[in-house]
């Protein structure tokens, strides 16, 4: 991620956002009836704190978060 935000979804339709907060990142649902997962399981609403490795499934598509926070 080279800005502090990456959004899933279109304009007027995000479904969540990943945030750069500090030295992590935390992926955040915007969409109440859309709940991303992490790992397969459903994140809380004030969203879930990504670890390297993690598996990330969001309106249908599924990735690996895959950035190692700094040294």
């Amino acid at each position: 991620m080279t800005k502090s935000e990456f959004v899933f979804g279109k304009a007027g339709a995000t479904i969540a956002v990943i945030r750069r907060d500090g030295g992590s990142y935390l992926l955040v649902p915007m969409n109440p009836a859309r709940i991303p997962t992490v790992n397969g399981r459903q994140i809380e609403p004030t969203g879930a704190r990504l670890q390297f490795g993690d598996t990330i499934a969001v309106g249908g598509v599924t990735l690996r978060f895959n950035r190692r926070p700094p040294l």
